[in-house]
This record gives structure tokens, sequence and C-alpha cells, in this order.
């Protein structure tokens, strides 16, 4: 048996001291021998290539090469290559242990006794090439240190991304950069199953099951779906990245089991698209980021092109900016390219005496930021009871939890029930779960589907799907229950909630020097001119959100001092009444100085854009309309009060 061999378990003492002294002279043999373990799917691929491509590998190396000994655990089982049946055995010593073998190339994954061997061969002198994820991860730290001290070459590309160049170049082309972050889509299986249920609008449990007959999953996919592939890769990007050894304990895993179709639905109704994603970012000197976890990516985003199974890694850098690697991140041609790629770098090392030039990186110590501190933007689904106030409630609570909305969209079912996305501005995800934890357990929510982190803002977030000067006219008043909704006034000096049915919620933010403004979204403005005013001290119409002259240079913010001096802010206390009349809507309040105000907003030119929207309306007869079909009102029923449903 390959494996069971007893001299893989005697220790290194009888070991020839020469085999053990650094590389530290020119290369005299007449051709470079290397002797593999393993040669089942990526050996298959690696050994293809070294054969297929022999001339063309030894013009490129300096000189010839030779594979001596392949070290298999059946020697009968059928392989994706034609090799010599001498060069195949079962027993890994005669590669390990045969002084005239140059170069050792481990591809049999796992753990032990993966890293025995390895770790056996870099003591007798050898160089090491390997595509190991799960052992680089976990035990490559150890590994690298003691090739480095006996100068040897420990190689490692294939072990991420597949074909894709992007160890070597994090170690060398982009060296001089501080890298800021890493993002990329590193597991194949998953980026795969997600592109088919977008695509088909198919079920995870369905895909799954499609891409294990056609051989993209395994027949155990843990690893995969349960996202533990990826994140043995990103602890080994994030550890080139930022120079320190990340353990591979402290990053965050999340696989993809709880996606659901309707999920990947109403995330590409945002503008977004699901994938799976290896993050890592630098935080400050002492803190990074490293997580693994589903994410809503912007339609426009350049990983959210990255289907089936193709990988893709952006790495930012301070001088280089953003670089993107893009790939097959798996199967025995491109991570047989990564290998081969490997091996012939040690060749060239070896013929030039250089060996060991770069070694361990892992020089500092950072922390992993723990996953409840990371802010990110936030996608929750939830199944509520449809019934007044429902919504009112959820968004009290996230209230009480300093989460901001920044978009919500309710649809009927066609149960007593009703689905709520919500997408909320950055919390951390502490807030969000201690959140969930709450609205679980309110009476009118049947159930928490999903929360999905987002990690960049989408298209559909702004008006039009694009930014511009009116950036603030984003202001979106959500019509779909008129009588669960808020209106939020956060007094700048105290920021004070009140909260109330029947209009539109309104989210005014202390920041240092500025108050940010949102609106919780249920349909976009067309017209930027359109604002939600309130009065100011005189009773005229202050023009709040849309006053070009509280607006800065990205339109994003409302400057503080400005606001002090030029508006008085009434707190509504109580909502007297709401209607519609000749296309304008009206909101009488009564405000917290006990007098009587108009909030009043032009809505005849976005009637249409209304039509989905789940409102019944009574006209001054008491007759009831789905709102807003025109057609049925008459000109004594243009006075519509929007009822308490």
């Amino acid at each position: 048996m390959l494996w069971s061999d007893s001299k893989l378990h005697e220790g290194i003492s009888g070991m020839s001291e020469a085999a053990a002294k650094p590389q530290d002279k020119k290369w005299e043999k007449p051709r470079i021998e290397i002797g593999i373990l393993g040669l089942g799917v990526v050996g298959s691929g690696t050994v293809a290539l070294l054969q297929n491509n022999k001339a063309e590998i030894e013009r490129k190396i300096g000189g010839p090469f030779h594979i001596k000994k392949i070290a298999v655990r059946n020697l009968d089982k059928k392989r994706g290559v034609q090799v010599d049946r001498s060069l195949l055995t079962t027993n890994a010593s005669e590669v390990i242990d045969d002084p005239d073998i140059d170069i050792v190339c481990e591809l049999i994954g796992g753990i032990e006794p993966a890293r025995e061997f390895i770790l056996r061969a870099i003591k007798n002198g050898k160089q090491i090439v390997t595509a190991n994820k799960e052992m680089i991860a976990k035990e490559g730290h150890e590994l690298m240190v003691e090739a480095a001290a006996r100068k040897l070459d420990f190689q490692f590309e294939g072990s991420v991304g597949g074909g894709i160049p992007v160890i070597q170049p994090m170690k060398n082309a982009l060296s001089g950069n501080q890298v800021r972050e890493v993002l990329g889509i590193i597991n194949g299986t998953t980026n795969y199953i997600l592109t088919r249920m977008s695509r088909e609008k198919a079920d995870f449990d369905a895909v799954l099951a499609e891409a294990q007959a056609h051989g993209y999953a395994e027949t155990n996919p843990t690893s995969d779906i349960g996202g533990f592939d990826a994140q043995y890769k990103i602890a080994i990007l994030a550890s080139i990245a930022f120079t320190t050894r990340i353990n591979v304990n402290d990053v965050y895993v999340e696989g993809i089991t709880k996606i659901a179709r309707r999920d990947i639905q109403a995330a590409a109704e945002l503008g977004f698209v699901v994938k799976l994603v290896g993050i890592a970012r630098r935080v400050d000197s002492e803190q990074v980021q490293v997580r693994v976890h589903p994410a809503l990516l912007p339609a426009n985003h350049p990983l959210a092109s990255t289907n089936d199974v193709y990988n893709a890694i952006m790495v930012k850098g301070d001088s280089v900016g953003d670089v993107m690697f893009y790939g097959r991140g798996a199967g025995a041609g491109p991570t047989g390219s990564a290998v081969v790629g490997d091996i012939m770098d040690s060749c060239r090392n070896l013929r030039g005496g250089s060996t060991g030039r770069v070694g361990c990186t892992c020089a500092k110590t950072r922390k992993v930021m723990h996953i409840d501190d990371v802010v990110s933007r936030h996608y929750l689904r939830m199944h509520v009871l449809d019934r007044p106030r429902a919504l009112a409630s959820i968004a009290a609570v996230l209230g009480d939890h300093d989460i901001s909305i920044e978009s919500v969209v309710q649809k009927e079912t066609h149960t007593d029930q009703a689905e709520i996305v919500w997408v909320t501005h950055e919390a951390a995800s502490k807030s969000i779960s201690d959140a969930i934890a709450v609205i679980d357990k309110l009476s009118a929510v049947v159930s928490v589907e999903n929360w999905i982190r987002v990690e960049e803002k989408g298209p559909n977030m702004s008006q039009s799907g694009t930014e511009s000067s009116a950036a603030l006219a984003t202001v979106e008043m959500p019509v779909t229950d008129p009588a669960s909704f808020e209106l939020r006034i956060f007094d700048p000096k105290k920021i004070r909630v009140f909260r109330h049915g029947g209009v539109p919620r309104l989210t005014l933010q202390d920041d240092r020097s500025w108050v940010k403004v949102s609106v919780a979204r249920a349909f976009p403005l067309s017209d930027p001119n359109h604002y939600i005013g309130f009065l100011d001290g005189n009773g005229k119409d202050a023009g709040l959100l849309l006053d070009p002259g509280l607006l800065d240079g990205d339109s994003r913010h409302v400057v503080d001092e400005e606001l002090e001096k030029r508006y008085f802010v009434p707190v509504v206390e109580r909502v007297l009444s709401v209607k519609e009349e000749f296309g304008t809507i009206y909101w009488i309040v009564e405000t917290d100085r006990g007098e009587k105000e108009i909030i009043a907003r032009n809505l005849r030119d976005n009637l249409m854009e209304l039509a989905s929207s789940r409102v019944i309306l009574t006209d001054v007869d008491g007759n009831r309309f789905e709102f807003p079909d025109l057609n049925k009102l008459d000109n004594k029923s243009q006075n519509i009060i929007i009822r308490n449903l």
C-alpha cells in the first residue's frame, strides 16, 4: 500500500548531512528528476502536460527533465493519462527518499499523510510543489519555514484558483504594493450552482443534483457548498496579501445551502446577483477582515459576470489599483497547468542555483476581525402576515438596533402572507443578528427566510440606476401597505425618533458634521424635482430634501450647519388624515408644537408607476377602487381618501 510503508514513520536522524544542507551551488546533473505523489485528476493533468509539451518545456527551463517515479494507491486504476507502468509504485518512499529525485510534487490532497510526506521530502533536500489548499491553509507555515531554512523552493500556485496565476503575481509582481483588498469567486462548484439557479430559475437541490451528474460537484459536496474549500483559499490569499499568518479557523465561513431561488430573483429585481465570495480586506495596520459567504454584488460589478465553473479574483493595491485574474478554477487541465508552471520555476531555480528565493512572507502579526464587528449593507427577506402595521413593527425593531433602511419592497403572495425584502444601509453584523432574533418573535412575522450581506451599492439603489447631481431624489414613497409605513425625523441635535403610520419613512441621521438622508424604497421617482416638503417656521415650503443649496459635491449629504440655520423641521406627533387631490398627496399632521401642518407631494406624474402596488382607495361616496385605475374615477371622485387598511 502506498501509505503504509514503515519508512515513512522513521525519524530523519539517519538522513545524510548533505541532504539537509542548503542548496547553494550551480546545477551539475544532466537532467532534473521529478517524483510525483498522486495520479488523480490533478496528477493526471500535470503528467499529461509534461508529456505533451516536453520539448517546449525543456527549451524554456534550459535543459532536460524526467519523471522518475509516480506513487499511487492502486496500480490498476484507470487513469486520465497514459503512463509507463514501470513509473508507478505504491511505495511513497521511492519518491520521497530517492536521492536522485530533485523535485517532489505532492498531489494527493488532505492533511495527512501529505504533510508528513512533504516534511520528510524537505528534510531530504527536495524542492516542493503542491496544489494542496487544505494543507497549505492549515499547516503551510510550518512547512514553508522548514523549506526556507534549507533554501528550498516551496511552490503552491495550484492551491488557489486552478489555472489562474495569482499566487506568483502577488508574491512577485505585486509585492511592492500594500494590498488593500482581495475579493474573489474562488469555488467553481458553487459558482456553477448559483449561475444555473439564476439562468434556469431553478431550486438549489435540483441544480446540485445536476452538477453532481455532470461531475461539477463531488458525491459529498460539503467542502464546496459549505464554503470550506473557499475558506482555505481565501486564508492563503490573505496570508500573502497582508504578509501575516492567517489561522484558517479565524476565517468566517458560510455556504450557499440557504440560498433559495426567490433570493436570486429578488436580488435581480434590485439590480444584484448572488455569488459566494471570499473577502480579505485590510482594516488598519493591526487588523484585517477575512471571510467567505454569499453576497449580493451589483449586476455591473466585474465579478458579477463570472459564471459557471469560472473563478475570478480581484486584488486592490495601493499603487497598481485594481487587478483582476480570471479563468477556470478547477480541473485536470487548469490546475495541472499551474502545477507545471511551479515545476518549471523550480527547474530554473535549480539550474541557476537560486532555490528558496521567495520563502514564507508571513512576517507580521495581524488580528482577524470577528464577523460580528464587520460592517456592511444587508439583504433581509421575510414572510409576514398581510395585516396593518406588520412592516412598521419590523422597521421599529431595525431602528431600535440602529439599522437604517435603504430599500424595502413588499410583495403580495397568494395566501394571507406577504413577502418583504429589505436592504439596509451599513450596519454591524451583530446588530443585524440581534435584530433578526427579535423580529423572528414578532407575532406578524411568519419567518425570516434569509439574510445575505451586500458588498457594494447596486445600480437600482439610486434613481434611474445611476448616480447624478440629484442623488437625493431617491426619495421613494412606499405605498404597498399605507397603514404600516412610518415617518422618522431625527433631530440633528437630539436624534429623536417618532413612528407613525400612513406616511413614508424619512430618516435623517447624524454623522459628524453631515446629516445623511434616506427614505425606504418602493418605487423610484422619475422627476428629480419632486421632494417631500416640510414647512418652515413661517409656514413656507422648506423643500428640505432637494434644495440644491444644501447638497455637497457628490449630492449625498445635507450640511448640518445649513440645516440648522435655514430650517425648522416640525416633529410629527400624530397623522390626522391622508388624502389625494388632483394628483397631489397630502398628509395633515399635528406637530410637537400643537400646530396642524400639511406635508404635500405631487404624484400625478407617477401614478402609472404605482400600478403594481397594493393600495385600495375609497372615494367620497364610499366606492372602493384599485389604485390607480383612473378610468373608474369621475369628476366628483377625484378626492381620494387613503383609508387605513
